[in-house]
């Protein structure tokens, strides 16, 4: 489990990264001039929003301007949860909750960042542990937003980020996408520059590893994983992998009862160049 409290007087772009992680990232946004991009869709952000992502969905926050700016954050996985609904349909990419000033889910966040600086770091992480438990049962009974309720989208772009999910083991790549939606590979290019702050490729390559992290996590063989998606060879496969995970498939092989420990670091494997 990841978490973090972020508080700044004088907020910067840089301060905030087009990211992907493959665990869930739960984000409440107490003040700050923002907007919150998740896939193709752009989100306004107001005080007392709670956002939860799904793993594998490309996000990041935009600022709108300089005002202070404050947020906390967890990242966590179904097993560190288990027992909990976490609110979010298979087919939905995230899910927001506009919290109530006072609220028992408001409340915790606000005594975390009062005692932030007071905590040991296990006290805060036991408060944390115990504390999500709680705003998850309690969102249970709360109204959520979701899709096109809560900003703008770019139908297209969606339609190609879930058509990339759908064919992840195939060897998906600009052209057969164009074909498919019958756009130019010009106009990919633009829309995911734009859009996102990414290459086309880049994007799927990221998916694509991701997708193949959790195949070997599940048991399945790195060689095996490397066929199922359509990788030429397994040097190629192996590089890729390396290259943007920062850690061979034999090492997640090894790993297959602690990768929870493994997504913290992830944030930082994604941050566009």
């Amino acid at each position: 489990m990841y978490y973090h409290h972020q508080k700044t007087s004088k907020p910067t772009q840089s301060m905030f990264h087009r990211h992907i992680h493959s665990d869930f990232e739960m984000l409440y946004f107490t003040s700050g001039d923002a907007e919150f991009i998740i896939e193709g869709t752009v989100c306004r952000l107001n005080r007392g929003d709670l956002l939860i992502v799904r793993p594998r969905i490309y996000h990041y926050l935009h600022l709108r301007s300089d005002a202070a700016y404050e947020r906390y954050i967890i990242n966590f996985t179904e097993e560190e949860v288990s027992g909990c609904d976490i609110c979010i349909e298979s087919d939905q990419e995230y899910v927001i909750y506009n919290v109530m000033e006072n609220s028992v889910v408001d409340g915790f966040f606000k005594t975390w960042g009062e005692y932030d600086g007071q905590f040991s770091d296990e006290d805060r992480e036991g408060y944390i542990n115990g504390g999500l438990r709680t705003v998850l049962t309690v969102l249970k009974y709360c109204k959520k937003q979701t899709g096109d309720e809560l900003g703008r989208s770019n139908y297209t772009l969606k339609g190609i980020l879930r058509y990339i999910d759908a064919n992840i083991e195939k060897p998906i790549n600009a052209e057969t996408i164009a074909a498919e939606f019958y756009v130019s590979v010009s106009w990919l290019a633009h829309v995911f520059r734009n859009h996102l702050g990414i290459s086309l490729m880049r994007y799927i390559n990221q998916k694509k590893m991701l997708y193949a992290q959790q195949l070997i996590w599940q048991g399945c063989p790195p060689t095996e994983v490397a066929v199922r998606c359509h990788f030429e060879n397994y040097a190629t496969f192996y590089r890729q992998y390396k290259k943007i995970l920062n850690r061979s498939p034999k090492e997640d092989k090894g790993n297959i009862a602690t990768h929870k420990t493994n997504t913290i670091g992830m944030k930082d494997e994604f941050l566009e160049d």
